[in-house]
């Protein structure tokens, strides 16, 4: 089956503003309620944390047998009837490492949400540690002094200090394990016009529903845990506001720890179809994406298919799927990630493209040098056939420009490879607007897209 709608609505609704960078010196004391400034784009106070400081942590750091990753952010807004929404403020990651004594932190003195309100001190905090027990864990923590929201159409919200704190670790006497911790201090509301007056905190299954404003609920908390790994994620609130149709997520934490890491470090992920703009202004996001865990697979291949994923207004596919394995032991880290697609068919049948695959396989030893280069191969990224307005190409050519009518002017490579130490991305076709009068001037559509990297997991 094939769906088309048209692509301007559709790629609109991808937009985003993003995510506000800098740090700064956390805040400790009580928030107090201000004004919302008046200004047309996020702003923020800042003041940065030293590379220097971070450097100084790590130094201190002690290799496991334990692979460790977290993140955490203190706002995300889906704006609703409001004019745009925000990425992540905070925001801040471990990605996938084996070293405990690390730290990493993100600070915001405060943000202000044009015609919304005002964030007060963001901090994310992210560690990894190894006690003297043997105990192994990866910590994320996040807190607000305060949020205040105002706005003409439902008066004012004033939270008072938030956090959370997710941990994942694992214990030589009992095995893996979670800790997942929520706090609000108060909750207020005024009306326009009205009087204020205080709330009692949301509550597990109890959300808090305040009149003329919309409703406030404590956020999502995942755990989980078995023999070899353990997860915890957690949002303090959510906060929806009914006047502006909007959806505010507030101090997320995350935490991961895996076992059994003996020679390498995996970073990969397949997609039969990614597009995004230049800038990271625009993402329609991945269809049949697979996520290759820090650990590997265990040697088992993960994978995922669809009959049918369209682009809208762009192209049609039929028939995809994503691939991945990864396995390690004491003298080796092994593994691929494979994304395929049977047939494209861009503007009707005037460009047609089938047996499309990406295709990355990647090894590491453990007898290798520190900081050497990972093994890696791409040449199993094929294309079948390619078909331009019905003559069928002797062999896979770029084209700088192909026109088809109703779409901007768009370019075709095909067999797109980086290359680094540690691994390569292979894109089996890659289309590029070129139009620079198109709203979409310099979107990449990659069809099929393979990424893995296998780092040395220091010992």
């Amino acid at each position: 089956m094939r769906r088309l709608l048209p692509l301007g609505t559709a790629l609109a609704l991808a937009l985003v503003v993003p995510a506000m960078p800098a740090h700064a010196t956390p805040a400790t004391s009580s928030p107090t309620a201000s004004q919302v400034k008046a200004s047309p784009e996020w702003t923020s106070t800042v003041v940065a944390v030293t590379p220097k400081a971070e450097k100084k942590a790590g130094k201190k750091g002690r290799y496991t047998k334990f692979a460790l990753a977290g993140g955490g952010y203190g706002t995300r807004i889906e704006g609703g009837a409001l004019p745009a929404s925000s990425g992540r403020t905070a925001h801040k990651v471990i990605g996938c490492t084996n070293e405990a004594g690390l730290v990493r932190r993100n600070s915001l003195a405060g943000v202000t949400i044009p015609g919304l309100g005002e964030v007060g001190a963001i901090t994310t905090t992210n560690r990894t540690r190894k006690f003297k027990s043997g105990r192994v864990a990866s910590i994320t923590q996040q807190k607000i002094a305060g949020i205040t929201l105002m706005n003409n159409a439902f008066g004012k919200l004033e939270l008072g200090a938030i956090s959370t704190r997710a941990e994942a670790y694992h214990d030589p006497k009992t095995g893996f394990g979670t800790n997942i911790s929520t706090n609000l201090l108060s909750l207020w509301f005024t009306p326009t016009g009205g009087k204020r007056t205080g709330f009692d905190v949301p509550l597990p299954g109890r959300p808090v529903n305040i009149p003329g404003l919309g409703r406030i609920s404590l956020g999502n908390q995942e755990s989980k845990v078995n023999k070899s790994r353990a997860i915890a994620r957690a949002d303090a609130l959510e906060v929806y506001i009914a006047p502006t149709k909007t959806r505010i997520r507030v101090a997320h934490s995350s935490a991961k720890i895996f076992d059994e890491i003996k020679t390498g470090l995996f970073r990969g992920r397949a997609s039969t179809l990614d597009a995004k703009a230049l800038a990271g202004l625009l993402d329609v996001g991945r269809t049949q994406n697979i996520v290759m865990p820090c650990s590997g697979t265990g040697g088992k291949v993960k994978q995922d298919s669809v009959l049918d994923v369209n682009l809208p207004g762009v192209l049609e596919v039929s028939v995809g799927g994503s691939r991945q394995m990864g396995k390690q032991n004491g003298r080796k880290a092994w593994g691929y990630e494979e994304a395929s697609l049977a047939r494209v068919a861009l503007g009707g049948d005037m460009l047609v493209i089938d047996g499309i695959k990406a295709s990355v396989k990647a090894t590491r030893l453990r007898s290798q040098k520190a900081n050497s280069r990972t093994k890696v191969d791409t040449s199993g990224t094929t294309i079948g056939a390619i078909t331009v307005n019905g003559e069928t190409m002797s062999a896979p050519q770029d084209i700088p420009s192909i026109e088809i009518p109703g779409l901007p002017l768009l370019s075709v490579k095909f067999n797109v490879v980086e290359r680094g130490k540690w691994g390569a991305k292979a894109i089996a076709v890659q289309l590029g607007v070129l139009d620079v009068n198109s709203e979409l001037y310099g979107a990449k559509i990659n069809l099929g897209v393979a990424t893995l990297k296998i780092y040395d997991a220091k010992r």
